[in-house]
């Protein structure tokens, strides 16, 4: 049962691994980065492509950039959820919904955070943690580059 588990995991990873090296070609509008001699990093969007030259557009500017100087061509395969972003913004908004709830859960003594009934500082922070996670993830996005082959570029056929 365990090496079967292992093998279907080893399968998966090897099949996302081996779509990942055949990246697609490049379209217009597809979201590229591009390394430069002397490191040098730009992102920008594909225009076109050119047996010499690569076209990039970038906020109403085209930019020519030379294949010869070009070190490394990456193309973006779309924005994931950032991950980290998220459970640090689960926790610091859990602990901020945990201390507004604490502040709004008197008891009839005028107690905080120490009355009869605790569910309104757990419902709290438990929202917040869902909020803060939830905002973290999607405001903090990270894209996934994938390589492309420059010797398939620079190839006439291309």
């Amino acid at each position: 049962m365990a090496r079967t588990r292992i093998a279907i995991l080893c399968f998966v990873v090897g099949a996302s691994a081996a779509s990942a090296q055949a990246a697609a070609p490049l379209e217009p509008g597809m979201r590229v980065r591009v390394t430069v001699r002397p490191s040098a990093v730009q992102i920008a969007r594909f225009a076109s492509l050119t047996s010499t030259e690569l076209l990039l557009t970038a906020r109403d500017s085209t930019r020519v950039i030379p294949l010869a100087t070009i070190e490394r061509l990456e193309a973006s395969q779309g924005r994931s959820p950032g991950v980290l972003a998220g459970v640090v913004g689960a926790l610091v908004f859990s602990g901020i919904g945990g201390v507004v709830a604490c502040t709004a859960n008197r008891d009839s003594y005028g107690v905080f955070c120490a009355g009869q009934d605790d569910t309104k500082i757990v419902i709290g922070a438990v929202l917040g943690g869902l909020v803060g996670g939830t905002l973290g993830a999607v405001l903090f996005r990270r894209d996934r580059w994938v390589v492309v082959d420059l010797t398939r570029l620079r190839s006439p056929d291309f």
